[in-house]
């Protein structure tokens, strides 16, 4: 039972990453799969913790799980890679812009969910455990560590095309003009250099 619950969880977030893939971009689809499969993990960690059992009921709201917490990420990553400009202002926008909008959805969605939390059926509250969960973590996922992952590999990759002095993909990257030397002469370097 338990591995074709997570041979399922792979199936389906394989087809959201494709199906982001196929809407947005190949590089923003396979990112937001890899954060669903992560936030599954970490979902199927916290039942185990409070003493879930993995039972139909689980599996129904793991798949569910995937419907609901793709939305998260998602805005996150289009907003960050479709504002122009340096790592640091993508992550400012990109929190600022939609981290509102993912708070109100899943703000709104816990709390029409905390009501099968005073269910007497043991499966109404196991779901309702399972799915509050997955929009607490979802949430906190889609305002926090998809940003900042973003904003890590964007420096990584600035770092990496500087150290390579490979001139086309820097302009590829936005990177922000540096005051002038003492030599007079001015250079790009990326923005999330640290100093």
């Amino acid at each position: 039972m338990k591995q074709m619950i997570y041979q399922n969880i792979g199936i389906a977030s394989a087809a959201v990453a494709v199906t982001v893939m196929v809407l947005y971009s190949m590089s923003i689809g396979l990112f937001v799969g890899a954060l669903i499969l992560c936030l599954d993990a970490i979902i199927v960690a916290l039942l185990v913790l409070i003493g879930n059992k993995l039972d139909v009921v689980g599996f129904i709201a793991l798949s569910m799980n995937i419907g609901l917490v793709v939305d998260y990420s998602t805005h996150t990553a289009m907003a960050y890679c479709n504002h122009p400009g340096s790592p640091q202002e993508k992550l400012y926008k990109s929190v600022g812009k939609m981290g509102a909008s993912v708070c109100s959805g899943g703000s709104s969605t816990l709390l029409g969910i905390c009501v099968l939390l005073f269910a007497s059926a043991k499966a109404f509250k196991a779901f309702a455990y399972t799915l509050g969960f997955a929009v607490i973590t979802g949430t906190l996922m889609g305002i926090t560590v998809a940003p900042t992952i973003l904003y890590s590999l964007h420096c990584t990759w600035i770092r990496l095309c500087s150290f390579r002095g490979d001139s086309r993909s820097e302009r590829a990257i936005d990177v922000e003009k540096v005051p002038p030397s003492t030599s007079g002469t001015a250079r790009e370097e990326p923005a999330c250099v640290d100093e």
